[in-house]
């Protein structure tokens, strides 16, 4: 579940059987890093660092536009 406000997501364990419930907290993480710099001709793209805890993997998702998020990889402009 996630708790967007609180930066982490609730993993929950149910039991309907016995009434047991466990909760734990983690954290997904991702950083971004563009190009920053002068203009050269040559492409540039940016590079993304997943830095979530331990057995959470951010979901990356890349595109031209937030509606068209379809490419594998990230773009590269020149």
């Amino acid at each position: 579940m996630p708790q967007l406000a609180n930066r982490r997501f609730a993993v929950k364990e149910f039991c309907t059987l016995c009434g047991y419930e466990q909760s734990e907290y983690v954290g997904a993480k991702a950083v971004v890093a563009g190009y920053y710099g002068i203009v050269d001709g040559q492409p540039h793209t940016l590079t993304v660092s997943d830095l979530s805890e331990s057995g959470v993997h951010a979901s990356i998702r890349y595109g031209h536009s937030a509606d068209a998020c379809n490419l594998t990889t990230a773009p590269s402009y020149t």
